[in-house]
């Protein structure tokens, strides 16, 4: 039986170590910066395989000035270029959300005070027009998101007001309140629904625009912050850096909205920072510009960096965050219908931890005590291996 157990064991970490190259890690990595002025509190969304970012300020002992500009990322050839200017101005705290070809921008705040203008921008065209204003009144620090046909701008200047904008017939109809108010929260969407929070707490709360109803989910696990960065990757929503006035955080979290789950992951590697702009294009995440005291027009690519997939022996499992912080996530591709058995063993062969898992399609992995390292584990149930791989505690 031992022979047996320490064969496979062997069987196992042959085929992990082999696969080391294969970058299993999602990893940030600094794209070219945006050619304009550093600055915060700038908005940004994508249109098709593009990214745009623009608008924000700066203001310290030196200068106090509002931005108007506009630029476009290219993705494929990690260039920038300048478009057409905000027609009304510099503008700060604005929202930008996207439908279809155009991208959409408005509120926000200038030396004149808080706005309810809305805009639309065409790539096509490089061009601005007027839309209908957002009816819930002048606000900044709102957030805004696109779920099927429609716009959404809700919350900011510690409201909680919803509001639903039809681009087909430029009209805005009131939603549902949301149960907590906000001022530089953050929101992705994830399977129809939105996801909104900090900012304001540690609350964090889904809208789904169908049922026309907000509900709470499991706190936000780290310190109370504001302005952080947000987006919607692979399943998984992710909340980046931020600050509560003191404290420039770089630590980072992912939630699975299937789960109602939160684990800490791998801190972002450039300077800790708020009003992180951030978006997805494809299958790549983006995030830029920023403030610490310092501003910042760096730009930042998240995503797999080898462009491969997680390989394992057995495939039936994805594992989140890996590396490990505190806690992981190993979601089952089929619900256990028994219970299951998890091992984890460290490259010498060494049994460190025998846990049972109860029948459900998730499981949350706690590294409590166990030392930074690379491990290997088995799950089996019902006599069978339902997967293997390697796992990487920081």
């Amino acid at each position: 039986m031992t022979a047996t157990r320490n064969f496979f064991i062997v069987i196992i970490l042959a085929f992990c170590m082999s696969n080391m190259h294969a970058q299993d890690q999602y990893v940030w990595s600094q794209r070219t910066s945006i050619p304009a002025v550093g600055r915060h509190r700038a908005c940004g969304c994508p249109i098709g395989d593009r990214g745009y970012i623009g608008l924000g300020h700066i203001n310290n002992t030196n200068a106090s000035i509002n931005y108007p500009d506009w630029w476009e990322y290219d993705p494929g050839t990690d260039s920038w270029m300048q478009k057409a200017d905000f027609p009304p101005g510099g503008r700060y705290h604005a929202i930008a959300f996207s439908i279809g070809n155009f991208a959409y921008v408005g509120t926000g705040s200038d030396w004149g005070g808080d706005h309810d203008d809305m805009w639309q921008y065409s790539p096509a065209t490089n061009s601005w027009t007027a839309i209908a204003p957002c009816p819930g009144g002048p606000r900044s620090g709102a957030v805004a998101f696109t779920i099927g046909s429609k716009g959404y701008v809700a919350l900011g200047d510690y409201q909680s007001d919803c509001w639903e904008y039809k681009p087909a017939n430029n009209s805005w109809i009131g939603k549902a309140s949301g149960l907590v108010a906000g001022y530089s929260s953050v929101v992705a969407v994830q399977n129809g629904k939105a996801y909104i929070g900090i900012g304001q707490g540690t609350a964090w709360q889904e809208f789904d625009p169908f049922a026309n109803a907000w509900t709470m989910k499991a706190t936000f696990p780290g310190a109370y912050r504001f302005g952080s960065g947000c987006f919607a990757y692979n399943g998984w929503i992710y909340v980046i850096s931020g600050s509560d006035w003191v404290t420039e955080f770089s630590d980072s979290y992912a939630y699975n909205p299937n789960t109602d789950q939160w684990v800490q992951i791998s801190d972002f590697p450039g300077q800790g920072r708020h009003y992180f702009t951030c978006f997805t294009i494809g299958s790549k995440a983006y995030g830029g510009t920023g403030t610490s005291g310092t501003n910042f027009n760096d730009f930042w690519e998240y995503g797999i960096l080898s462009g491969m997939e997680n390989q394992m022996e057995k495939n039936d499992v994805t594992v989140f965050p890996n590396p490990v912080l505190d806690k992981a996530e190993f979601d089952f591709k089929n619900e256990l219908t028994e219970k299951g058995t998890f091992i984890l063993t460290d490259i010498e062969g060494k049994k460190v931890r025998e846990e049972t898992i109860a029948q459900n399609n998730f499981w949350i992995f706690d590294r409590k005590d166990l030392a930074a390292g690379t491990y290997v584990y088995s799950i089996t149930s019902s006599s069978k291996i339902i997967a293997n791989g390697k796992l990487i505690l920081q």
